[in-house]
């Protein structure tokens, strides 16, 4: 169906007791242990436009545009999380299709994200350790596709720009990643046994 969908909900998570990797205090190696309660509270939302007969003037097949917020109140006694303080606190994503004649069709997506927390970091320069924060990054994401009746082609560019960025625990993420594929679509004979 044409036209603009939109959602929005909320939602609220009380957990108590939950698995974490904790330090208690005067230690020096983290623990696992039920003892971490976390109220997590959220919204999520977006809006999508379906044109689902692109004609020659018009190239657009889909777009569409999301958030989601979300922030945590937790407790911490005599002990530190390792992980209860990462979480993704902004998502900002948009996503555009565009169809091109009968056979291509091209994919965009950006997304922003805004991870709350940090990690432990190191300066091997200085032989030093430090807690970073982590810093808000863009991704882009580009797919053109070429498609038949009976196979479709497909070459993917993740992470288009190459941005550095890094994930829960200081993992460092992959950087510009290209890929193809060729995808078959039909019957094929049955094996029997």
């Amino acid at each position: 169906m044409n036209g603009f969908t939109g959602r929005l909900s909320t939602f609220n998570d009380i957990g108590k007791n939950l698995i974490d990797w904790v330090i208690f205090d005067n230690e020096d190696i983290y623990q696992a242990a039920n003892i971490t309660e976390i109220n997590t509270t959220g919204i999520e939302t977006d809006l999508r436009y379906k044109n689902i007969n692109p004609s020659s003037g018009n190239y657009l097949s889909n777009i569409s545009l999301g958030y989601s917020w979300i922030t945590q109140n937790f407790h911490e006694g005599d002990y530190e999380s390792k992980y209860t303080n990462d979480f993704l606190r902004h998502k900002l994503s948009g996503s555009l299709s565009l169809v091109l004649g009968k056979n291509f069709t091209i994919l965009y997506q950006i997304s922003y994200q805004d991870r709350n927390g940090s990690y432990a970091d190191y300066d091997p320069v200085n032989s030093l350790s430090f807690t970073s924060l982590f810093s808000p990054y863009w991704l882009s994401d580009f797919k053109l596709s070429f498609s038949k009746k009976h196979y479709s082609l497909f070459i993917t560019a993740n992470n288009l720009f190459d941005v550095e960025y890094k994930d829960v625990g200081n993992l460092v993420q992959p950087g510009r990643w290209i890929s193809g594929g060729i995808i078959l679509n039909g019957k094929f004979p049955e094996i029997k046994r």
